[in-house]
């Protein structure tokens, strides 16, 4: 569903009127023109077609709320008649533009609003301020007051939606928005675990960029203004952005007119409603994990330790080999750790995507749930499952994966168990090319297989760190693994987990070829400064750290101390995905800003993309003209 923007106010009011037919000769003054604007709401919300079935809330204008509507007041009558959320705009309009943004005015009174909200059955409040340009220093005062403001809302028992309108005029609208999301991330870091916000924001340019604050604890909802959009463009942009809902105003009310009849505006107010309810429907679960792995900022916790590498985790961990007897109890104590992570406030899915977990983890439960299910339901972070058995000898300089028995049965059971994808590692210790391919070979053939069951592949070739000549596998394995992509069909879409590569941004041909949903990175065996120092310099590729990400936490922690680790942790390896833009341009133009930066990045990926395509096209021509 979606909110209803019914909070037109100042100097919206009479243009809100005119698009209704309603001429300023029609009325003198401000109580007249309220009263006015009144009947116009009124008429929507008494309306058979505006109900709770497809409008979860509506925003109110304070005169609204103050009103009656039904011979009942306002939100009374939203709630108890029509099932609908109501919520109460407080702003008091926008102060002068300074630093690039728009404050918001001071709120005289506010506590008594908020009172008079309580009592009237208010839910939850709106405040607007707008951004024009991208100034970081007046978009992070934009986001300050903000919180703020919403922090006095929350004291008060209600739920603030928080609208940082981004202008969609602003020449530098995608910068503008980065800018804010880094801002309203850190804002909600501050947040105890009980404050819960909304957010009303411009449609972004870059589909998907807000699901990282879909992906926090304390984020009940994300919610789109159409920003001066029609219904048309609007709703278009809004079924690019998974997980985001509408809350249009004139995009929503346009084409109702004071002078239809009852039943053309039933018409045209279900016709707005079922367009804009359509393009708000939240996708199936694998949609919307797929979106994450696709477009979310962030990195994959790889909590997937097993053979020889549990007891090296549990000892780095602080629990001994003398605390525990035999595989079973291992993995117990394992289990404990894994949980204690992931069952941390820190760990959610705002800056963790997804997380890989071992098959004794997704056979077992935490917090009383399966744990994949408590992964994606609890933390909307994305699970995926080891599915490798480890590795075969080494011959011709790799280590190939060993077989995988009753492979199809553990894939039934990770799709029962509400896994979105696999893992499967082998390693390449030197350039040998027949090794090299081989690994490809036998990546892509069990992949396949995982594609079959409606799962994503993370194929892992890792790149021994050690090996002599790194930068000639790496460059083989590049190589090997285009070949690989182009054999596959256009649905067929698969993840790649690799080794930090010698030469900087080594794999964007992988990150532009459209079979691709993402790239990762290992960490095998760089500590984790070193690790995100060097993710740093490749652009697009996001960390899947096992060891540097777990690093420090200890048992003998206290929750206070560990939730810090974690969180410090988890800061630097998404920090570490942020920063990485900016290395890429300085390999073309020297010391630049983060927002060339992001710029120089889609142009090289769409340059990729395309000349990917132009080679798959004159391949195609040669083997028709061979044919």
């Amino acid at each position: 569903g979606f909110l209803a923007a019914l909070d037109q106010s100042g100097g919206s009011t009479g243009k809100a009127l005119r698009l209704y037919g309603i001429a300023e000769s029609e009325y003198t003054g401000e109580t007249e023109m309220m009263d006015k604007m009144h009947e116009m709401r009124s008429r929507i919300i008494k309306n058979p077609k505006f109900n709770g079935a497809r409008i979860l809330g509506a925003i109110l204008f304070e005169a609204t709320m103050d009103r009656e509507i039904g011979g009942m007041p306002s939100a009374k009558y939203l709630w108890e008649q029509k099932n609908v959320v109501p919520f109460l705009k407080i702003d008091k309009g926008l102060a002068e533009e300074k630093d690039g943004v728009q404050l918001m005015k001071d709120i005289p009174m506010l506590d008594e609003l908020l009172d008079r909200g309580v009592a009237a059955g208010i839910f939850g409040t709106k405040e607007r301020s707008v951004i024009k340009s991208a100034n970081e220093a007046g978009i992070k005062a934009v986001a300050k007051q903000q919180f703020e403001i919403g922090r006095r809302v929350i004291a008060k028992g209600l739920v603030p939606i928080l609208e940082p309108e981004v202008d969609i005029k602003a020449a530098d609208k995608d910068a503008c928005e980065q800018l804010l999301l880094d801002a309203l991330m850190e804002g909600l870091r501050e947040l105890g675990p009980e404050e819960k916000v909304m957010f009303k924001l411009t449609l972004p340019t870059k589909p998907n960029l807000y699901l990282p604050l879909m992906g926090h604890p304390n984020t009940v909802r994300v919610v789109a203004l159409s920003g001066g959009y029609g219904r048309d463009e609007a709703c278009k942009i809004l079924e690019q952005n998974t997980g985001m809902i509408a809350s249009f105003s004139r995009a929503f009310t346009a084409g109702m007119h004071a002078q239809q009849s009852e039943e053309e505006f039933t018409k045209t107010l279900d016709e707005s409603t079922e367009a804009i309810y359509q393009a708000s429907r939240t996708p199936g679960q694998k949609q919307e994990q797929m979106a994450k792995a696709l477009h979310q900022d962030g990195f994959l916790a790889a909590l997937d330790q097993s053979g020889g590498s549990t007891g090296k985790a549990l000892r780095l961990y602080g629990i001994a080999e003398s605390e525990y007897t035999g595989e079973t109890e291992m993995m117990d104590k394992m289990h404990e750790m894994r949980s204690r992570i992931i069952k941390n406030p820190k760990f959610n899915g705002a800056r963790i995507l997804g997380a890989i977990l071992f098959e004794a983890t997704m056979d077992r439960e935490i917090g009383g749930m399966p744990s994949a299910k408590y992964l994606w339901e609890q933390k909307n972070v994305v699970p995926f499952l080891k599915i490798d058995k480890g590795l075969a000898e080494e011959k011709d300089g790799v280590q190939l994966m060993k077989d995988i028995p009753m492979l199809d049965e553990l894939l039934d059971r990770g799709v029962a168990a509400g896994i979105f994808g696999t893992k499967e590692r082998s390693v390449i210790k030197s350039a040998n090319e027949a090794g090299i391919k081989a690994v490809a070979k036998q990546q892509f053939e069990i992949g396949r297989r995982v594609i079959a069951k409606g799962l994503v592949p993370i194929l892992e070739p890792e790149v021994d760190i050690k090996a002599a000549d790194k930068d000639a596998c790496e460059q083989l394995l590049l190589d090997a693994l285009m070949e690989g992509l182009r054999e596959l069909g256009p649905e067929e879409k698969v993840m790649f987990k690799l080794t930090l590569p010698t030469k900087p941004n080594l794999y964007l041909p992988l990150m532009g070829h459209p079979n691709t949903v993402r790239v990762v990175a290992l960490s095998g065996g760089y500590g984790r400064d070193e690790a995100c120092k060097i993710l740093e310099q490749n652009t697009g590729m996001i960390a899947s750290f096992s060891r540097a990400f777990t690093a420090g936490m200890h048992a003998q922690q206290s929750e206070e101390e560990f939730t810090k680790t974690l969180d410090e942790s988890t800061e630097a390896i998404y920090q570490a995905y942020e920063l990485a833009p900016q290395s890429l341009a300085r390999l073309y133009s020297g010391e630049l800003d983060e927002r060339h930066s992001r710029r120089i990045y889609k142009v090289y990926i769409r340059m990729r993309t395309a000349a990917a395509l132009a080679q798959r096209v004159v391949e195609s021509t040669m083997r028709i003209n061979e044919a």
